[in-house]
């Protein structure tokens, strides 16, 4: 990003495959709505991954997002964007997330508080293909156990005391209600357990974001 000299940079994962017409897309819906960031849907293959939990993994990986063209009032990640240089700031990743992901979330927060414009291209969609060893629910599960210590930690890093406390009872009545829904749709062999663990599993994140509960999967040569 310190090396760029272009208007516009294009982020894609390094397991994502973008087809032709991509970049195009992109900048397309930039034009029309004036973005300062546009994001695209992501299509997840995962071949690899037990049968019975392929359908709940490739849901996992993906992310669908709004079907139309438009603005958002929200944000999604890195991976299959396109971001205006200038919007971004001079240090826009932050060296303490190198470990644990979440970077890009923060200076999409950053950037959404100072009031930048967000959009949405269906058009722009890429591949996902996750490493094989990523292909499993033991990892899924992980993942969104950290993806769920998200917003404890930002209202943290804010100093914003009620703001954890609220998350983290948010927490706790989550991984209460879906963990033991996840568990009768076990019982019941319902394929929809996983997704349902997924949900609680996000729920002890929001409780358990701290010390020695944070997961890093990143950094790492093995």
């Amino acid at each position: 990003v310190a090396k760029a000299r272009g208007e516009w940079i294009a982020f894609l994962d390094d397991d994502q495959e973008a087809p032709a017409g991509w970049l195009a897309a992109l900048l397309k819906t930039q034009a029309d709505f004036n973005a300062d960031v546009v994001f695209g849907p992501v299509v997840a293959r995962a071949p690899q991954a037990a049968p019975a939990h392929r359908a709940y993994l490739e849901q996992f990986f993906s992310r669908p997002g709004p079907h139309p063209a438009g603005l958002l009032d929200t944000y999604y990640g890195c991976g299959d964007s396109l971001i205006r240089r200038a919007a971004m700031g001079d240090e826009p990743f932050a060296a303490e997330r190198n470990h644990i992901g979440g970077e890009d979330d923060m200076l999409f927060g950053r950037m959404q508080a100072a009031g930048l414009r967000f959009a949405w291209a269906p058009d722009a969609w890429v591949y996902e293909d996750p490493a094989p060893q990523r292909q499993t629910l033991r990892y899924a599960l992980a993942r969104a156990f950290a993806y769920g210590q998200g917003p404890s930690a930002h209202c943290s890093v804010q100093n914003n005391r009620l703001g954890v406390a609220r998350w983290m009872l948010i927490g706790v009545g989550q991984a209460a209600v879906y963990g033991l829904q996840a568990g009768l749709l076990w019982l019941m062999r319902s394929p929809r357990w996983p997704a349902v663990l997924d949900r609680a599993a996000r729920g002890l994140g929001k409780t358990f974001w701290f010390g020695p509960f944070k997961i890093g999967f990143y950094g790492r040569s093995a």
